[in-house]
């Protein structure tokens, strides 16, 4: 990649293969804003005025005074609420929402597929990739296990 940006970022996405990060994809930013561009500084989203917080091979989440925002790689959003919590999980999206309630969403339906949990800090919610599904956590006790 060049040095034409003000900001490079290594994607923080492990490749469990290799034990090491995925590097085909970078976080950049310029006068423009914040985009993502290829391992061979080829375009691969739209422009983001807002910071790029993670991104998978389908949506974007972004960040803008502390709340966090789920796009498409065009630009748009996907979800129009803002969350004080979001990150990708398996293929799917966990939440926190503005009343303090975790769970998780499928990105493709906009639907919730999982219960709400309220939490009181998001260091009691812990989630889990396995064969079954992701299992959610909190305080230490599995409340549920989705596909």
């Amino acid at each position: 990649i060049t040095y034409e940006y003000d900001y490079i970022g290594v994607h923080k996405q492990l490749n469990t293969e290799t034990n090491k990060l995925e590097s085909n994809s970078f976080v950049v930013k310029d006068v423009n804003g914040w985009k993502i561009v290829s391992d061979t500084n080829v375009k691969k989203s739209e422009y983001f005025i807002n910071e790029i917080y993670d991104y998978n091979n389908s949506y974007v989440i972004t960040k803008n005074n502390n709340f966090y925002y789920l796009n498409s790689y065009d630009g748009h959003l996907t979800l129009s609420l803002a969350y004080l919590h979001m990150a990708f999980v398996g293929n799917y999206v966990e939440v926190l929402d503005q009343e303090n309630n975790f769970y998780i969403i499928n990105p493709l339906t906009l639907s919730e597929i999982s219960q709400k949990y309220y939490v009181s800090s998001l260091d009691d919610v812990e989630t889990s990739v396995t064969d079954a599904g992701i299992t959610i956590s909190i305080v230490g006790q599995v409340m549920e296990t989705v596909n």
